[in-house]
């Protein structure tokens, strides 16, 4: 049923990709699987930085431009809270993460380094569904927001514009919803890993003969499991938490923005992009709920084969 070839880069490729090409992976995923550490200054990483400072400093222009130029207090007030959620996002995703991005390659490692023994145990993750499931979560989503973008980009140019304004608006918002695919990706593939290591025990425990020896050995993984979920809680609840809290009142406050504004009510585009954030929000807690729901079966089980352990000796 499992290919012993395959192995967790497998599932970790989409996300490794995404974070590469956007630079806020400063580090390959062959680092992973070795015993390298992150090379701060390459020519990748020194173009990434400089990038992401001139596009800070256009993210100050355009936040900037966008309360000097508020006709009423209502545009004011978009702007205000356009400019949280934005910074919030930059904040957790090109500074905070740049920070924290050794953690992250070491908790990717420690992922991979689990892999390999669970396999050496015999226990195998369902690879191929990981992957694919990751990967189309990461596609359907940056497809929506790269239609929101084009559309957007389109609306501005009708309005007389310039080009030169449209795309580096175009280029800006990109980034934006770039780090929102990130987080989802993140949150979704690192929850689905640890739900299926979970879902894999609790199958072994089911189906092989319970002797003190493998049930012992399904309790040290368990809690080399529970290590990861810490880990995991530590390196990215941060980026997490905060950039859903205010992208959120984001979307609480583009609503009502909507209904106020008769120029929007209309917009089929604006209505994709509130409702993929919104879906995005509900598959993130879904996912976190189902690695939560493999827990409670575990320890369902465990309660079950303990005693086994402790009459056996």
């Amino acid at each position: 049923m499992f290919k012993t070839r395959q192995n967790l880069l497998s599932v970790l490729r989409p996300l490794c990709i995404l974070l590469r090409i956007t630079g806020f992976a400063l580090f390959s995923q062959t680092t992973i699987k070795n015993d390298s550490k992150i090379s701060y200054f390459t020519v990748f990483n020194c173009v990434t930085y400089i990038f992401h400072i001139v596009y800070i400093g256009y993210a100050v222009v355009n936040t900037a431009t966008k309360f000097t130029s508020a006709p009423d207090t209502l545009r004011l007030v978009y702007a205000l809270v356009f400019l949280v959620n934005a910074f919030a996002l930059i904040g957790t995703n090109i500074i905070w993460d740049k920070y924290k991005n050794d953690k992250f390659l070491q908790l990717l490692k420690q992922f991979y380094n689990f892999d390999k023994k669970l396999q050496r145990n015999n226990i195998f993750l369902d690879y191929e569904k990981l992957r694919s499931r990751s990967a189309a979560v990461l596609i359907i989503e940056a497809t929506i927001y790269a239609y929101f973008n084009t559309d957007t980009a389109y609306q501005f140019w009708k309005m007389g514009i310039k080009p030169t304004t449209i795309f580096l608006d175009f280029i800006y918002y990109g980034g934006l919803h770039a780090m929102q695919v990130t987080m989802t990706g993140k949150c979704f593939t690192l929850f689905a890993i640890i739900e299926n290591i979970f879902d894999r025990l609790s199958f072994t425990m089911k189906t092989d003969e319970a002797s003190p020896d493998m049930v012992r050995n399904i309790r040290h993984l368990y809690h080399e499991t529970y290590e990861l979920v810490v880990q995991v809680n530590e390196v990215i609840a941060f980026q997490l938490v905060v950039p859903f809290c205010v992208t959120f009142i984001m979307v609480v406050f583009h609503i009502y923005y909507q209904i106020v504004d008769s120029s929007l009510q209309e917009s089929v585009t604006v209505l994709v992009w509130l409702s993929t954030i919104l879906l995005k929000i509900v598959v993130v807690i879904v996912q976190i709920h189902g690695a939560l729901t493999s827990v409670k079966s575990y320890l369902i089980l465990k309660c079950v084969f303990v005693p086994i352990l402790w009459l056996v000796g």
